[in-house]
């Protein structure tokens, strides 16, 4: 007989979420009694990730033996190179898995034919159409079958990283599916769309047609396609992301922003500009971030719908700092003293002084930074905030800038 605790199921319930990212003890609870049984194993299931046929082999004697487990595996994660295209039974184990709600497909920048077998192909587009899946990611795969976006259904979330869809004129491009969310790398189905197949994708109910989350991971994408796409949901947009908004060997990227007219998104509640940069000195973090906040600069300045903004965000980032603490506590100081933020807060103003009395407004600072401490991180963030609000007096009289530092 299974010895009672005395404690009620919803309270045990809570006990065993607490240990969802300890994977030991949920597996230490799942042994010591039935009523935690269900519930660690939600957990422990919860994501699964296959990286070679011997791994799906696995799991398929999991399910087979425990059948209730696949209710379980919300994610699932394929990690493949040619050495595991051959993976019979990954199909036995797709075909099972009813409610799975992400689904992630991770290659090595291999052509979609040398990970996936046909079969292989048809049982993973099969499982998109399962109502409960809601998030597809595909990243550092090549030629991915068009059969995906003609699924006909609507996403939550769409990420293609580093992946270039196929496209065949053998078959009408039909995309039926659509999505709330879509985020695209440089190595993508951009740089190769042709106009036809542009206009299959942006038509009224087609894929980028109804996106309300935008983004992108490179200015450099921000040429036709970006246009088109924000042209063609700009009813429905609601944030956009550009998370490498300058970069040093395409100063020039920018300037297709200025052709995007804001004021035709009803809805946009938001623009992030994202400046990261791969660092070693303080220094040399310094003057990327001078650079990015002039190229910010010239773009509040110069779009002519900026003034239809009610939030923007720039967030600057320090991607592998190895900062001592006197070159560290030198950045917060560097940049809030900064005369640029001065000239950014007169470029959001002045057009607003025109504009409708009480039009919403919202500068975002952030600075984006690993290797510190939480102490290190509190403490400069007081520094950074006085220090910018110093310097951007129209917004703090306000009420309307917030700054903030956080770990990468």
């Amino acid at each position: 007989m299974q010895p009672s605790t005395g404690l009620p199921q919803e309270l045990l319930d809570k006990i065993i979420d607490d240990l969802h990212d300890e994977p030991e003890a949920l597996k230490h609870c799942a042994l010591a009694s039935n009523l935690l049984l269900r519930r660690s194993q939600s957990h422990l299931f919860f994501t699964i990730r296959v990286f070679h046929p011997k791994d799906s082999s696995r799991l398929l004697a999991v399910l087979k033996n425990k059948c209730h487990i696949y209710q379980h595996i919300r994610e699932l994660v394929i990690c493949k190179d040619e050495r595991g295209s051959r993976d019979l039974d990954l199909i036995h184990v797709l075909r099972m898995l009813a409610s799975l709600e992400l689904l992630a497909i991770q290659g090595d920048y291999i052509k979609w034919h040398r990970l996936f077998t046909k079969e292989t192909t048809d049982a993973l587009i099969h499982l998109v159409r399962q109502p409960s899946v809601t998030t597809l990611r595909i990243s550092g795969v090549l030629l991915v079958p068009f059969g995906f976006l003609a699924v006909h259904k609507h996403l939550s979330s769409l990420h293609l990283h580093f992946s270039i869809l196929a496209f065949t004129h053998t078959l009408p491009l039909v995309s039926k599916m659509t999505t709330d969310s879509f985020e695209v790398t440089p190595w993508d189905t951009l740089s190769v769309m042709d106009a036809t197949t542009l206009a299959a994708l942006t038509r009224s109910n087609a894929l980028f047609s109804k996106i309300k989350v935008l983004s992108f991971y490179n200015a450099k994408v921000l040429g036709h396609l970006a246009l088109a796409v924000m042209q063609a949901s700009c009813l429905t947009l609601e944030v956009i992301t550009i998370r490498q908004a300058y970069s040093r060997t395409a100063a020039s990227d920018q300037t297709n922003l200025y052709m995007v007219n804001f004021s035709t998104m009803p809805n946009l509640r938001r623009i992030a500009f994202h400046y990261p940069h791969a660092t070693y000195t303080a220094v040399d973090f310094m003057e990327h971030c001078t650079i990015a906040l002039t190229s910010f600069h010239r773009f509040i300045s110069f779009s002519p719908s900026a003034v239809r903004m009610r939030n923007i965000e720039v967030r600057l980032v320090a991607r592998f700092p190895v900062f001592n603490h006197e070159e560290w506590s030198s950045i917060p100081d560097f940049l809030g003293t900064a005369t640029i933020w001065t000239a950014i807060d007169q470029s959001r103003d002045m057009p607003r002084s025109s504009a409708t009395q009480g039009s919403p407004f919202q500068l975002d600072a952030v600075l984006e930074i690993g290797g510190r401490s939480v102490e290190e991180l509190h403490t400069a963030a007081s520094v950074w905030t006085n220090l910018i609000r110093t310097q951007t007096p129209s917004a703090l009289a306000k009420r309307t800038v917030e700054c903030r530092i956080i770990h990468v």
